[in-house]
């Protein structure tokens, strides 16, 4: 024998059914709200984009401090040595908003990335080489090996976080 239940309309209903129903509901309802937060409505969204600028601020400082202290060794005036620090770091992040933009319009975006490659390229080893002038060259220490890897990251960080939060703004497939 099974279980029945009624329910105010007077139909009557197994057990099963019900839990089954019941089981349904809920999983609808939680992916709904799993996907309006993946869809960055509300605070989540804004806690998202929050991270991602305060990560790439501060990759692009590490950066920029780094490269321009380097650009004295190219032999500019000290006026205009915060330049280089300007056009490369910069660059990878206005480089990177243009490919979103490019990809977006469906437009060849070869030119871009090649931009983008360069740049970060020389971002990556303006990094590494003003901290192997800090360590004075000698690489006999973890802490010098791990500082040149560490500061020839920061710029493929800004570079990769650039990508994440451009995405997490204008690319509805991408929330």
């Amino acid at each position: 024998m099974t279980d029945t239940l009624a329910d105010p309309t007077g139909v009557i209903f197994e057990k099963e059914q019900i839990a089954v129903e019941h089981h349904s509901a809920f999983a609808d309802a939680m992916r709904a709200d799993f996907q309006a937060v993946r869809s960055g409505i509300g605070w989540f969204m804004w806690l998202r984009v929050s991270l991602f600028i305060i990560v790439v601020l501060a990759a692009l400082v590490t950066s920029f401090t780094s490269v321009y202290a380097m650009s004295s060794w190219i032999g500019i005036p000290p006026e205009v040595q915060l330049l280089p620090a300007i056009f490369l770091d910069v660059a990878i992040i206005a480089s990177t908003f243009a490919m979103v933009e490019f990809r977006r319009r469906d437009r060849y975006v070869g030119w871009g990335r090649a931009g983008l490659a360069i740049t970060t390229c020389l971002s990556v080893v303006a990094n590494a080489t003003h901290t192997l002038a800090y360590w004075k060259g000698d690489l006999s220490t973890y802490q010098a090996v791990i500082g040149i890897v560490f500061s020839a990251a920061i710029p493929l960080i800004t570079l990769l976080f650039t990508e994440i939060l451009i995405r997490l703004i204008f690319d509805p497939e991408a929330r």
